[in-house]
């Protein structure tokens, strides 16, 4: 059984129930342009306060201890790299990124200008991580196995720790929600991520479920350490 079908198995929450079929097929060659609007606008002065008043909208997803969305819909976004985040956001509101909740809210604050979006990610980069993801993978995998892989495979433009890279739009992974970390998985491997760099499917497709599982497991334990 491929990939494709062993990812129908696992529960309907870690597979992308939530994302929306509805942006071109040209969506992830907006890659580069986005990110060069991303950085000209990170050149700006921000106001990491009216970010703090703005991320009031947010916490209800985002923050752990009163999140109101059940456990893999959201990810872990305090401590996370502003430019990441700002590219993210832009790619929600033009549809090249998908999900129903986050499209609507993304359209209405990355106007013209983006200050907005410049003072949001701001203040949501300079907090402590909200928690570490932690969580055991669906089917037990050895972190020997799933560390080896990482290592060989992701950690070239994740980091040896997952720490990720603010200059090079890469995210950190390190404490990521585990949940979430393995809904992107099947999410790149079904297409439901197009502004996703190619390279991901790539090393994604001869992973089987429960080498995914472990991935995502592996990730989420590590510690989520970030500088300020």
């Amino acid at each position: 059984m491929n990939l494709h079908a062993l990812h129908r198995r696992l529960p309907l929450v870690l597979v992308g129930a939530v994302s929306v079929i509805t942006a071109p097929a040209a969506a992830a060659e907006r890659w580069v342009p986005a990110t060069q609007e991303v950085t000209q606008l990170l050149k700006s002065p921000a106001d990491p306060a009216r970010g703090k008043e703005l991320f009031v909208q947010c916490a209800g997803c985002h923050i752990a201890s009163i999140q109101t969305l059940p456990k893999g819909w959201v990810p872990e976004i305090l401590g996370q790299h502003p430019r990441y985040l700002a590219k993210e956001l832009i790619d929600f509101s033009r549809g090249v990124r998908w999900d129903v909740r986050m499209q609507p809210i993304a359209r209405e604050h990355a106007r013209p200008g983006g200050q907005d979006v410049l003072d949001v990610v701001t203040y949501i980069s300079r907090q402590s991580p909200d928690r570490a993801g932690g969580g055991a993978p669906q089917t037990p995998v050895p972190a020997r196995a799933a560390g080896a892989y990482y290592s060989s495979s992701c950690s070239g433009c994740h980091g040896p720790t997952g720490e990720g890279e603010d200059a090079g739009f890469v995210p950190r992974l390190a404490g990521q929600d585990s949940a979430y970390l393995l809904r992107q998985l099947h999410d790149v491997v079904d297409g439901r991520r197009p502004n996703m760099r190619a390279q991901h499917l790539q090393l994604l497709t001869d992973r089987n479920a429960r080498q995914l599982d472990g991935l995502a497991a592996y990730l989420s334990q590590l510690p989520p350490a970030v500088s300020h």
